[in-house]
């Protein structure tokens, strides 16, 4: 989507968006780190 806002539509603009969705993978995952861990550490009892 931010690719298409700034008029990239070629196989960069895959790339871009692929390391933008990336970027908000790790964001989410550091963010919630604590709380992920938990989660798995009381499932695993």
């Amino acid at each position: 989507m931010a690719g298409a806002l700034l008029g990239m539509d070629d196989d960069k603009a895959k790339v871009f968006d692929i390391a933008i969705q990336m970027g908000s993978i790790i964001a989410l995952n550091i963010v919630y780190w604590q709380k992920i861990v938990s989660t798995v550490m009381a499932l695993l009892e």
